[in-house]
């Protein structure tokens, strides 16, 4: 053991041990001393603090000066360091008016420009809402300008959510409706809602949202996080799992009514251009599939005058083969006129878009292989392959291998191999049918047909062979599509 000195004796008690009372007098000491240090003594080193010192053993102005430097440190923390002491006399209950609007333009001059960068911190935050709570309109536009585009990453953070909230909730006093009105509108009408409702933050800024909503507004927030039912399903990947879950459910009868007003409100509201709302209908409709026909059917009804929307995305191309497949032939008539709509495609024919695209091929296809008026088909779809791009198109060539072959299940893709399958609501002929298709192309668009005969790809050559041999051609007047 070390020697004792007579300072440690005379700050021992009477059994050996150190007073309580002398220690806290030490502790006193030793803060007073430091607190007397002038401010180049306790100023940090570049590291943030004193060499040697930890955090526990710094005064009070110590930590302050280090807090102070970190935050000058990041970046704009200069700007938003100097422009505090305006922010604080802002919110200042005492500041005259006057003062106040002149306050809230400097705040906004400072840092315009800097908004996006700084608004996930809290300062920077509080000031921004003190700007949309006391700012003009044209300040509080010039704040909506740099955050717009960007409101949903800004209202699942845990700090800048709150100004998403002053927008909303000061909508009135400062006479920005239309702000507002963009906030919900990028919000509730985009494929970010369903994850936003589900977010701790967001739900907050949503339940601000539903007081401002408009019926049909709420009528999408509704599907979109409020049904159980549709998000218990939804979250499985895999169709048997889905239909597994959906056994075990009870009251059936209720379920598929919920999951029904789910595609209709969908569809009459417009969302059906957003994947999400194709996800969930398109596991819907395989559910009813598997399970209630009828409702399959009204389903489909309903999301057919929407096909627009939808028909060129994966999930929208098999909602669309399974509208061709399951609908009657009244059904199947009216896919043909709403797909000659060009109101919604600025005056570019839908089937131009969908034979030369990925998925909106197969909607075609399905719906050659099952229609029963090709008539119909020859007027509505074929005279539309018009261009030497559609013709040299890789799709164009997959929709022949499959509406003229005897075997189209080996050129269709895996998952809507389903539909190749002769429907009961399709009673013509499967061959009879491919000759009619095979004439009606013959007579529309001969060379084109002929210089795809020898084609290799989707073995077209073997495929083509046998309905060139038995063909013979008409003899009329028609002027051939290829010369106009």
């Amino acid at each position: 053991m070390g020697r004792t000195t007579e300072r440690d004796s005379r700050n021992q008690g009477q059994d050996g041990r150190r007073s309580k009372n002398t220690d806290k007098y030490n502790k006193e000491t030793r803060n007073s001393n430091r607190d007397n240090r002038s401010e180049e003594e306790i100023r940090p080193t570049v590291e943030g603090r004193k060499r040697g010192a930890t955090r526990a053993s710094m005064s009070k102005k110590e930590r302050r000066a280090l807090k102070q430097q970190k935050l000058r440190e990041l970046p704009f923390g200069e700007v938003v360091e100097d422009l505090k002491p305006t922010w604080v006399k802002v919110m200042e209950s005492k500041t005259p008016k006057e003062e106040r609007s002149e306050l809230v333009g400097q705040l906004s001059s400072g840092l315009t420009g800097l908004w996006e960068e700084i608004i996930v911190r809290q300062v920077p935050m509080r000031m921004a809402c003190a700007v949309v709570k006391y700012g003009s309109r044209e300040q509080i536009q010039a704040l909506h300008k740099e955050l717009k585009g960007k409101y949903v990453p800004i209202i699942k953070d845990q700090n800048s959510y709150r100004i998403a909230i002053y927008f909303l909730r000061f909508r009135k006093e400062n006479g920005c409706d239309d702000i507002a009105q963009e906030i919900i509108d990028e919000i509730v009408r985009n494929d970010h809602l369903p994850q936003v409702a589900l977010h701790q933050k967001g739900s907050d800024v949503l339940n601000e949202i539903y007081i401002k909503m408009t019926s049909i507004e709420r009528d999408a927030l509704f599907i979109a996080c409020q049904s159980k039912v549709v998000r218990r399903l939804m979250r499985f990947h895999n169709v048997k799992s889905i239909r597994d879950v959906y056994e075990k459910m009870e009251n059936h009868n209720a379920l598929n009514d919920t999951l029904a007003r789910f595609v209709r409100k969908s569809a009459e509201h417009g969302f059906m251009y957003l994947p999400f709302y194709q996800f969930c209908a398109r596991r819907i409709v395989d559910i009813f599939a598997a399970f209630s026909m009828q409702h399959c059917k009204e389903s489909l009804v309903h999301m057919n005058p929407h096909i627009l929307q939808f028909c060129l995305s994966n999930d929208g191309s098999r909602l669309g083969c399974a509208s061709a497949y399951y609908l009657s032939a009244q059904g199947r008539r009216q896919m043909l006129r709403f797909m000659n709509n060009t109101d919604e495609t600025g005056g570019v024919y839908p089937v131009e878009l969908m034979i030369a695209s990925e998925h909106g091929w197969k909607i075609l296809a399905v719906l050659s292989l099952w229609i029963d008026d090709v008539t119909r088909l020859k007027d509505r779809v074929f005279t539309r392959f018009a261009t030497d791009e559609i013709w040299d198109s890789e799709y164009l060539k997959r929709f022949l291998a499959v509406v003229l072959s005897d075997r189209p299940i080996n050129y269709l893709t895996k998952k809507i191999r389903t539909y190749a399958a002769q429907p009961e609501t399709s009673k013509k002929e499967p061959e009879r049918r491919r000759r009619q298709i095979f004439e009606a192309l013959m007579k529309l668009h001969p060379t084109r047909m002929e210089k795809i005969r020898e084609e290799e790809l989707f073995d077209l050559k073997d495929i083509l062979a046998p309905h060139f041999e038995s063909f013979v051609p008409e003899v009329d007047s028609d002027v051939d599509s290829d010369d106009e």
